[in-house]
């Protein structure tokens, strides 16, 4: 698994790591963390109890090295894009994608998907609260 996970890539979108640390802080995101089944996750925000984003050591690289309270909540973020989705459905993920997130769920990993389609039609005073309403509706749920 180590040498799989080497060979990974580790490339995030810097704009979007930017809206993520514009809207929650820069001390609260975390990226290109890994998980024990083998995924790489672009980014892991870790939430109180009160919704408010918690600050974390950025030399963790593993998800299992969150801290596990009670009132801590990992939530991992993935921008959608046109390449995780069919052509014609731009808001359906494909089947290799929605495999990845259902195994995610499994392993009790929470993730959002924000829409980088959905991202483009709206205007730039909108973007970050439509990132930011994604995020928290998946704390809620």
């Amino acid at each position: 698994m180590d040498i799989a996970f080497d060979k990974l890539p580790e490339t995030v979108d810097e704009s979007h790591r930017d809206v993520l640390e514009y809207i929650f802080g820069r001390h609260t995101v975390l990226t290109n963390l890994r998980t024990s089944y083998g995924h790489r996750l672009d980014f892991v925000i870790n939430f109180d109890a009160s919704g408010q984003p918690v600050e974390l050591s950025k030399n963790i690289r593993n998800f299992e090295d969150l801290p596990t309270h009670r009132e801590i909540h990992p939530v991992a973020v993935m921008f959608q894009s046109k390449n995780h989705c069919p052509i014609n459905f731009p808001y359906k993920l494909k089947g290799s994608h929605d495999l990845r997130r259902r195994t995610l769920e499994q392993a009790g990993v929470k993730e959002a998907a924000i829409s980088t389609v959905a991202l483009t039609l709206l205007n730039d005073n909108e973007k970050c609260a439509f990132i930011e309403r994604e995020i928290k509706y998946l704390l809620k749920h």
